[in-house]
């Protein structure tokens, strides 16, 4: 077994860019145009897509020993996460493949991102992830999801590689008998 020990890359505009749109503070270089509220700065839409009806939920994270054995994609569905409160969190990304739903991603695109508290990212369709880490105490992580990726996930048993319902997840000890490791930040 392989094992590819990534370490941690604090996450910014310019680094994410390849897997996503950061979301942070900023609010974007336009404003909406909305006049009810002169105390208000209206940014720049997320453009947050997917098919079918939209979920935004919560999840919270604890630590674990930060292997990563499984890895997906959406191609229909730019999907985000944006830690919520004090803690940052962890994500390991590859960059987007092609749209056919059998292309593994390239390697030597991973990376482990931390996120500020606060921040988050809205990910390019086809960008390959994992769950969210929790990076040195639990974390409570916003995610914008669609509700097709929402069922399958749910309609699966016990953990298995899919290919259904806009997630095309991969089982890399099986798969590339391969390991990943985000090292702790």
């Amino acid at each position: 077994m392989k094992i590819i020990h990534l370490n941690p890359v604090a996450a910014d505009t310019e680094n994410i860019r390849p897997y996503g749109t950061m979301i942070d503070e900023q609010i974007g270089p336009e404003r909406m145009p909305i006049p009810f509220y002169d105390h208000v700065d209206e940014g720049t839409n997320i453009p947050f897509e997917y098919t079918g009806k939209a979920l935004l939920r919560t999840a919270r994270i604890h630590p674990s020993d930060n292997s990563i054995v499984w890895m997906e994609r959406h191609v229909r569905m730019t999907q985000f996460f944006v830690g919520l409160g004090e803690s940052p969190f962890g994500l390991v990304l590859a960059t987007p493949s092609a749209t056919s739903m059998t292309t593994i991603f390239d390697i030597e695109s991973l990376r482990f991102f931390v996120f500020r508290p606060g921040t988050g990212v809205l990910l390019h369709k086809g960008t390959w992830h994992d769950f969210p880490l929790a990076i040195d105490r639990p974390v409570t992580c916003l995610t914008g999801n669609s509700d097709e990726v929402v069922r399958a996930l749910v309609s699966v048993a016990t953990p298995r590689e899919m290919n259904e319902g806009d997630v095309f997840k991969v089982h890399l000890p099986t798969r590339l008998n391969l390991t990943l490791v985000a090292q702790p930040a």
